[in-house]
């Protein structure tokens, strides 16, 4: 027979102190992305596996395609070539571009 020893971990006092003190700072103002696709993933055990295999194609379509608008748009722009005025957009477009790709996979 086999027995295992197992370590047991515990906060300090001091621990517990700096926790509580953490837990009730404020929140930092973080922006909200409310995803309702995701939500509804999140509830996909009640749907069936087709439709939860279409939703995913549909939504894979409408990324590929806007990927493909947006990286057609940022070949317009060079590092170098990048007005100041424009700097901002550019930056949003290489954003999206990134939130795409990471969509997709």
């Amino acid at each position: 027979m086999k027995f295992f020893l197992k370590k047991v971990y515990s906060i300090t006092i001091r621990g517990k102190e700096e926790l509580q003190t953490w837990m009730l700072e404020d929140e930092p103002s973080l922006p909200q992305h409310k995803d309702i696709f995701k939500l509804r993933l999140y509830f996909s055990e009640n749907l069936p596996h087709k439709n939860l295999l279409k939703k995913f194609e549909n939504r894979q379509e409408k990324f590929l395609s806007l990927l493909a608008r947006y990286t057609l748009k940022i070949k317009e722009y060079t590092p170098e070539s990048i007005a100041p005025k424009y700097f901002g957009d550019y930056l949003l477009l290489k954003g999206a571009i990134a939130s795409l790709k990471s969509q997709l996979e």
